[in-house]
């Protein structure tokens, strides 16, 4: 017996199946903070992806906007539950961007900074800053683990 019955159905399915997939892929709009790309009324791009952060996400998402041209910022959240890696991670990201236009939150960054980056103990310790509000067409990366609640300075961008 052939794998689709013998009249080819199964294989029209499968077809019709991947049309589906292919259009639902196509519609996909991303929610929660995860990978949403917005645009402000001061022309700022945000990618925020304010929901999770590991080392490999996170290096892949700081590289991805390192090759795009224009200004940059990056507004960056420590990455919880690493346990034993976590400092090590933490510094190697520092150093990564220690050369960008770059703000750090979260405890994970408060206990290694150093004078050459800008770190802030809290989420509402960077909007009270004030700096946010004078960014204007810049492409922004903002992303953190979800409990650094990185997802409150969209407003002030």
């Amino acid at each position: 017996m052939r794998a689709d019955g013998g009249d080819g159905s199964r294989g029209f399915k499968m077809i019709k199946n991947h049309q589906n997939v292919k259009k639902s892929i196509e519609n996909y709009k991303p929610r929660n903070n995860r990978s949403q790309l917005k645009i402000t009324e001061r022309g700022n791009h945000l990618i925020l992806d304010a929901y999770n952060a590991n080392p490999s996400s996170l290096n892949l998402a700081i590289d991805e906007l390192l090759s795009m041209s224009g200004c940059k910022l990056f507004i960056i959240g420590s990455m919880k539950e690493l346990g034993d890696i976590s400092k090590k991670e933490h510094e190697f990201i520092l150093a990564k961007l220690s050369d960008e236009n770059s703000v750090f939150v979260g405890d994970e960054f408060m206990s290694i900074k150093s004078e050459e980056v800008i770190v802030f103990e809290s989420v509402n310790d960077l909007i009270k800053d004030g700096f946010l509000k004078s960014i204007s067409k810049t492409k922004i990366l903002i992303k953190g683990s979800r409990s650094v609640e990185l997802e409150k300075v969209v407003d002030f961008l």
